[in-house]
């Protein structure tokens, strides 16, 4: 089966963007920037490193730790017309201003961004102001709490801003000009910040312009081949491309986990970890795109926050809990937001099914689950009616309180089913006698006597539906619990954000109704679709959050390919529109490399490669299919609408339909 042909996005525009929600962006998971012309410059690139950040008392939901702004080059140039490009296969942004052309990227290995100009310009540097982006958002900055004002000065013809933040860790940035039009940028952090530039400077300046622009194309080339996606609608192709960019932009293996602004600036409340929804959605959709490594980042901040989730729950030495924003030491008062860590603890788990690796299952998932599990067991009070019962808490983001809340208790069954599968026996009693989720005339409710009776931006009641899949849309009964919930909550949209509209496309999906996922898609890209893809919330806050576009791509993902329960289903909710569709080499739970297409609106061919010999059942609408696995025509049992196919590690099965 071929790759599937596709185009580079190009983002272009015949003048230079001039808002953050236009620019082109670059980044390599710690460094990054958004190119655009704010405030009057003909061009500029705004800086992010997503580690420099500070301490200080007055944050949002007793998050103290902020990021801060780096700065700006900009170009130094005439005005003129102008054009700006961003092409995510090559990871570049390329442009001109008036007789000025230019290039530019953020390096795929080294911590360097390179910038070359062609024509009469040169760069500056605009530091940027050193203060909180959360505070200096929220109010003017008092005269008590301003940071020192940078100091630029030129060292061996290189501009150096060294730049304090008085309860964090100094930064500076180094623009180089090598000559030619050529400049090299690095932003260094710590005790000696000018120094750890120079070092990244140095490597840079060691492997030479060409060699770098060789070994950041490799990078990205292999990156992007380890997956792709033919679709259809033009839109949601560039918006998948540019997704599946961004997400190696903002993150990676051994660089910090993505919060909310990714390796960009902008002054926004919400620069720090956010944990009631945010870093959740952020990290699916790397699995089914074939890119499990950008998950390390998550797993290791688990891992590393851990002693402070611990710490957070005392006095309960065996427990765990995380509050609503933290920074990536996950420290911080939670106001009864019990949810947070086991949400986390499932996206984890995800990174065990999709990779079948037994060391994160045992030492990342486990430990941690039976902490929070822990937690609720603390919790958990018996009733008159024998069951176990929860306590007044917190349903994220809606305004009343309520016992029984449905979203702790969907994590409390899901996280106790884990750990009864990995041979915990002793959890199977609380799931026996806990307490059945709370629902009333509209479905599934807030919790115990509270009904959803506004409008509720967030799907916290239906966490049991999505992503937790507990209720099976194949069985009657609960298909049309699952129909009339996602109805009342679908059908009181006034308060919906664009995370709102992309969860709502998913539940559709798992209902297998294609079209009406892709029509919450078309409101999502109606009300909240930005040029460039980067997500600004409403209201007027004007924020970015990086989650939402994520999401909307973990939405594009499930209408093509189901992986939840065991089973690989293939094209589940596909469009009716769509009738010319295909993938190559999406991951599944069960460690499977899934490529499929469909031509004229039926499907024609289907591969499956096993990684790790996990059993193998697919459900997907071949007309008399035939299996062959290595070459070899086999037979396969089928059980109810599902195919069980004989497949072992390393094996390889082709799935066609007998028909002409």
């Amino acid at each position: 089966m071929r790759e599937p042909e596709t185009s580079p996005v190009d983002a272009s525009s015949r003048t230079i963007p001039k808002e953050w929600g236009e620019g082109a962006f670059s980044g390599n998971g710690l460094v990054g920037f958004m190119a655009y012309a704010p405030e009057g410059h003909v061009m500029a690139w705004e800086i992010g490193r997503t580690d420099v950040m500070e301490r200080r008392e007055g944050g949002e939901a007793d998050c103290d730790a902020f990021r801060l702004p780096i700065g700006r080059v900009v170009l130094l140039a005439p005005p003129g017309e102008g054009w700006l490009a961003m092409d995510p296969r090559e990871a570049d942004v390329r442009g001109a201003v008036g007789e000025v052309g230019f290039r530019s990227l953020t390096h795929a290995v080294h911590d360097a961004i390179l910038i070359e100009i062609d024509g009469p310009g040169r760069l500056g540097f605009q530091p940027g102001y050193s203060m909180p982006l959360s505070v200096e958002y929220n109010r003017p900055i008092p005269i008590s709490l301003m940071n020192p004002p940078p100091v630029v000065s030129y060292l061996d013809g290189r501009l150096v801003c060294a730049q304090s933040a008085s309860p964090g860790l100094p930064y500076a940035t180094i623009v180089d000009d090598l000559g030619g039009g050529r400049f090299l940028v690095a932003v260094g952090r710590g005790e000696r910040p000018v120094d750890e530039a120079e070092r990244i400077l140095k490597v840079a300046r060691e492997e030479g312009w060409d060699g770098l622009l060789e070994s950041h194309a490799a990078w990205w080339h292999a990156y992007h081949a380890a997956s792709s996606a033919t679709l259809p609608d033009a839109k949601i192709q560039r918006h998948y491309d540019l997704q599946v960019y961004k997400l190696a932009c903002a993150t990676r293996a051994d660089r910090p986990a993505m919060d909310l602004l990714g390796p960009w600036t902008f002054r926004t409340v919400w620069a720090a970890t956010w944990w009631n929804l945010n870093i959740q959605l952020c990290y699916p959709p790397v699995y089914p795109a074939n890119h499990p490594e950008l998950g390390e980042s998550f797993l290791r901040l688990l891992h590393e926050a851990r002693p402070n989730f611990v710490e957070n729950a005392a006095p309960w030495g065996d427990a765990a809990v995380v509050g609503r924003a933290t920074d990536r030491d996950g420290l911080g008062s939670f106001e009864g937001e019990w949810c947070n860590l086991p949400w986390a603890c499932q996206v984890a788990w995800r990174h065990w099914r999709y990779t079948m690796d037994e060391a994160v299952l045992r030492d990342d998932v486990l430990p941690l689950l039976r902490r929070c599990m822990n937690y609720y067991r603390h919790l958990l009070h018996e009733g008159v009616d024998g069951r176990l019962h929860l306590p007044t808490g917190v349903s994220p983001e809606y305004h009343e309180l309520a016992m029984d809340t449905n979203i702790n208790l969907a994590l409390i069954r899901w996280g106790c089913g884990v750990l009864v599968g990995a041979g915990e026996a002793e959890w199977r009693e609380v799931i026996d006698r806990l307490a059945p989720f709370p629902t009333d005339a509209n479905g599934i409710s807030i919790g115990a006597g509270v009904v959803l009776q506004r409008s509720h931006r967030h799907f916290s009641h239906l966490l049991a539906v999505y992503p937790l899949h507990l209720l099976d849309p194949d069985l009657e009964a609960e298909r049309e619990l699952i129909e009339r919930s996602l109805a009342h909550w679908v059908g009181m949209d006034e308060e919906f954000v664009g995370y709102s509209y992309a969860a709502a496309a998913s539940m559709y999906a798992l209902l297998g109704k294609g079209d009406e996922a892709l029509t919450m898609l078309g409101l999502y890209f109606e009300r909240f679709g930005t040029p460039n893809t980067m997500y600004l919330e409403h209201g007027g806050w004007g924020a970015p959050t990086l989650e939402t576009p994520l999401a909307v791509l973990s939405s594009v993902q499930e209408m093509l390919l189901q992986s939840h329960g065991s089973v690989l289903r293939l094209f589940p909710a596909v469009p009716t529109s769509w009738r010319e569709v295909a993938f190559e080499n999406w991951r599944a739970e069960g460690a499977f490399l899934v490529s499929a297409v469909r031509c004229e609106g039926e499907t024609r061919e289907v591969r499956l490669a096993s990684l790790a010999g996990e059993p193998c059942r697919v459900r997907v609408d071949l007309r008399e299919p035939v299996v062959e696995i290595d070459g070899r025509r086999t037979a396969c049992l089928t059980e109810g609408r599902d195919l069980v196919i004989p497949l072992k590690r390393g094996e390889v099965a082709h799935l066609r339909t007998s028909q002409p």
